[in-house]
C-alpha cells in the first residue's frame, strides 16, 4: 500500500483570518473574567465566571461583556479617576446576570 503526500499551501491571510475569528478558548476566557480590572479583567470569582460561561451554552456571555463595556463607558465620564465603582462594574453586572437568568 503506497501513501502519497501532496503539498498544501496556506496563505498567511487565511491563517490571520482564522486567528481573528475564532472564539477564545474556555481557559483563556476564564482567566480574563477572573483577572483584576487593572489588568483588563472583570474581577469575578471562578464560580461566577464559570456560571456566566455556562448560561445558555455561553450565549449569554457575549451579552454580559457588552453590558459591562457599555456601563464602563457610560459611567467612566461621570466619575473621578480612581473611584471604586469602575472596578466593581464587572461584579455587579455578573451578579445581576446570574440572579436574573438562573431564576
Amino acid at each position: 500500500m503506497a501513501v502519497v503526500l501532496t503539498t498544501c499551501f496556506i496563505l498567511k491571510d487565511l491563517v490571520q483570518h482564522v486567528k481573528d475569528t475564532l472564539p477564545q478558548l474556555p481557559d483563556e476566557l476564564l482567566s480574563i473574567l477572573t483577572a483584576n480590572t487593572q489588568s483588563g479583567g472583570y474581577d469575578l470569582t471562578t464560580k461566577d465566571a464559570k456560571t456566566l460561561m455556562s448560561l445558555d451554552d455561553g450565549d449569554r456571555l457575549e451579552d454580559y461583556l457588552e453590558v459591562v463595556w457599555l456601563l464602563r463607558n457610560e459611567v467612566y465620564g461621570h466619575l473621578n479617576p480612581g473611584e471604586l465603582v469602575m472596578d466593581q462594574i464587572g461584579k455587579l453586572a455578573a451578579n445581576w446576570y446570574v440572579s436574573s437568568f438562573l431564576v
